[in-house]
């Protein structure tokens, strides 16, 4: 399986670890690439479908207010 592969099944897990259940998870090369090398935009599509706002779901990824979850294996 590929990097790419393999960061998507990981963040799908840690999205589904924070309670969010999501179809699929895309990681993209970034649209800016001042902000970093690739991006997934899965805030927006959990927001409509949680009630929540999308800011609030991002921040709780980035700042790990999820349950700890396995370590990507390489």
């Amino acid at each position: 399986m590929s990097y790419i592969k393999n960061t998507e099944k990981y963040l799908k897990d840690v999205l589904s670890t924070c309670g969010y259940e999501i179809d699929n998870v895309v990681l993209e090369s970034s649209s800016r690439k001042d902000l970093g090398e690739f991006q997934i935009n899965v805030a927006m599509n959990l927001a409509k479908k949680y009630g929540e706002n999308p800011r609030v779901i991002a921040e709780k990824i980035v700042n790990g207010e999820c349950p700890p979850t396995k370590c990507l294996a390489v």
